[in-house]
C-alpha cells in the first residue's frame, strides 16, 4: 500500500505573541481525501492554525506547506471563511 499525498503539513511549528506562546512545537499532517475537525476552547489557537494554512499569518518557528510548497503568503489556492465579517489587513 503507498503512502498518500499530504496535502497539508505543519511541521515543529509554535507561534508566539511576545512572551506569550499560543501554539508551541504542533505537527500535523492533512492527506488527500481526509476531513479534519480542529477542537478546544477559546483561545487555544485553532484560528491562529487555520490563518497559518491560509497564509494569512506566519509561525514563529517551523513551516507549514501545502502540496509540498511551502505557504509564505495568501494564495489563489486556498481561502478562508472568517466566522465573523472580517477583511485582512
Amino acid at each position: 500500500m503507498t503512502k498518500p499525498n499530504a496535502s497539508v503539513e505543519l511541521n515543529a511549528i509554535t507561534k508566539s505573541y511576545g512572551s506569550t506562546t499560543i501554539i508551541g512545537d504542533t505537527s500535523i499532517t492533512i492527506n488527500d481525501g481526509e476531513f479534519v475537525s480542529l477542537l478546544g476552547p477559546s483561545g487555544c489557537g485553532k484560528s491562529t492554525i487555520l490563518k497559518m494554512i491560509a497564509g494569512l499569518a506566519s509561525p514563529s518557528t517551523g513551516t507549514v506547506s501545502a502540496g509540498n510548497e511551502e505557504i509564505k503568503g495568501p494564495g489563489p489556492d486556498r481561502g478562508m471563511v472568517f466566522q465573523d465579517h472580517a477583511l485582512p489587513p
